[in-house]
């Protein structure tokens, strides 16, 4: 795996980088997506990089994915947050190689999985062509078709409603009002899981440096009455707390 725009032996420390263990951890904030493994152990820290992820915290999510694969190689949703972390690590070229794997591994793979697969590939399509418009609507559609199947899954509402930015590679900055209804759907699918004291997709506790992700998701309104930051999102800077600070 090299990381683009790397000599051999920059990609090598960066290979050690995100495959170095980590040990499971708590006061990160908690995230939980049932995915395709009968480990618990692997599904406990695939969670975890999933967690990681909504916290910005790049190395730690690769880290996480990595460790979940040691267990579980054939974990193809480990796959999938790879090349969420690896895009934001400037790696495009590891996201790719991850994607790959994941594809390779789809056919045993759950629906639920196979459907966040193939609408991670057409994002990442959607991303490295920004200004084909159509990439993005493919997206958009192939996360509608999802959600039609899988309603509950508060992952596939969080990533619609990223998507109604015109930009694929935003996570939730630049979307406007109409990403308010699968905001608001996301956080009625958190509420339930809460009435039902089950584990939800989301952060849902945060460290003592961390700002608290705003669960109702709905996007506020500036002084002027104009759509502003998704409420859910949270600045970078803010979400590396102590707790999360890579070695």
């Amino acid at each position: 795996m090299l990381a683009a725009g790397l000599g051999s032996a920059e990609a090598a420390t960066f290979d050690e980088l995100v495959h170095r263990p980590i040990p499971l951890r708590t006061g990160i904030g908690s995230a939980h997506d049932a995915v395709s493994t009968s480990s618990k152990q692997a599904q406990a820290w695939y969670d975890q990089g999933l967690a990681y992820l909504h916290s910005y915290v790049w190395i730690e999510a690769a880290r996480s994915f990595n460790q979940a694969l040691r267990i579980d190689p054939a974990l193809a949703m480990a796959h999938i947050g790879l090349t969420c972390a690896y895009i934001e690590l400037n790696a495009p070229a590891a996201a790719r190689s991850a994607l790959d794997e994941a594809r390779s591994l789809a056919g045993s793979a759950s629906d639920h999985d196979r459907a966040h697969i193939a609408a991670r590939a057409l994002q990442m399509d959607a991303e490295a062509a920004r200004h084909a418009s159509q990439r993005l609507i493919d997206y958009r559609a192939a996360l509608d078709a999802a959600l039609a199947k899988f309603p509950d899954d508060e992952e596939l509402w969080l990533l619609r409603g990223h998507a109604e930015s015109s930009d694929p590679a935003e996570r939730g900055q630049g979307s406007g009002a109409a990403a308010v209804h699968f905001y608001e759907s996301e956080g009625a699918c958190a509420g339930a899981c809460e009435r039902a004291s089950l584990p939800h997709p989301r952060v849902r506790e945060h460290g003592p440096n961390r700002r608290s992700a705003d669960r109702g998701g709905a996007v506020r309104q500036d002084g002027a009455g104009h759509p502003a930051r998704a409420a859910h999102v949270r600045p970078r800077a803010a979400a590396r707390g102590q707790d999360g600070r890579s070695d």
